[in-house]
């Protein structure tokens, strides 16, 4: 198992413990936001809007679903993470995701 999959199970597994959701894969970029979501997104001190992105709105109230798609494998170009980004993307996400969970205010969106 790669560290990228390995990364992924992970963060899903924690971002389905904050959400009490099952999240397969947290880390997908594709996400849909209701309007209301918006302001409130826009404020949050995330790493690439993943798992914390998902927990902060669920602790909020927001009702997540989560929908599988299929992606294809890369056939050109580089990844955006080298070996620095991918130690530290790790760390920032979860220092995100635990700060998300301890000043994120549980409430409703806007």
């Amino acid at each position: 198992m790669s560290l990228r999959v390995l990364g992924t199970k992970v963060f899903s597994f924690l971002t389905s413990l904050y959400t009490h959701t099952r999240i397969t894969d947290s880390t997908s970029g594709l996400k849909l936001l209701s309007r209301d979501c918006i302001p409130f997104v826009l404020d949050l001190p995330t790493e690439d809007m993943h798992a914390e992105l998902i927990a902060a709105l669920a602790r909020r109230g927001a009702r997540i679903h989560e929908v599988m798609i299929e992606i294809n494998p890369r056939i050109a170009g580089d990844s955006m993470y080298n070996l620095g980004k991918s130690l530290l993307y790790p760390a920032r996400t979860l220092l995100c995701l635990v700060a998300g969970s301890l000043f994120t205010k549980k409430g409703k969106m806007a």
